[in-house]
């Protein structure tokens, strides 16, 4: 799939490959550092195209869901870009890590947060539905936050 990447690569003439964040079925994604705004890490999620591939038409049924939708609570999407036989979908990074991640180092979360965070994940769920789409795979790893704490639902590929 994307073996012939290397952490230094530059993809798309703009995103210098930082380190992987995670890989699933669907391929993997990279943290990667805008090289025009330096500032800027987007995150990149990558899977080798095959037209009779299940894979590939998620990951190309989530690019066209979240191109329609902007939401504050779901992963932002930018553009997509093709390098060889590989899509990218450029994306929103989240700084603030997963729900699992929160989970393994804090061991507990403040009721009050916990129950803030349910309330605006059945509110996000609900518009999304509104979009007749449903999530099928909400889990700890796919719940993100943003650096400020906003939680973002993530991973649309199987929706």
């Amino acid at each position: 799939m994307d073996e012939d990447l290397k952490i230094g690569d530059v993809l798309d003439d703009k995103y210098l490959l930082v380190r992987k964040l995670g890989e699933g079925g669907f391929g993997h994604v990279y943290l990667a550092q805008d090289t025009y705004l330096t500032k800027h890490y987007v995150a990149l999620k990558c899977l080798k195209i095959d037209e009779n591939d299940m894979e590939s038409s998620y990951l190309i049924r989530e690019m066209d869901f979240l191109a329609t939708l902007a939401d504050p609570h779901v992963v932002g999407f930018y553009h997509h870009f093709q390098n060889r036989n590989t899509i990218f979908l450029v994306m929103e990074y989240c700084r603030g890590g997963s729900l699992r991640q929160l989970l393994q180092t804090e061991g507990k979360v403040n009721p009050e947060k916990s129950t803030d965070w349910a309330i605006k994940l059945c509110n996000t769920l609900q518009r999304v539905h509104d979009h007749g789409i449903v999530h099928h795979d909400l889990k700890p790893e796919n719940l993100l936050f943003s650096l400020d704490g906003t939680l973002k639902i993530a991973d649309f590929g199987v929706a």
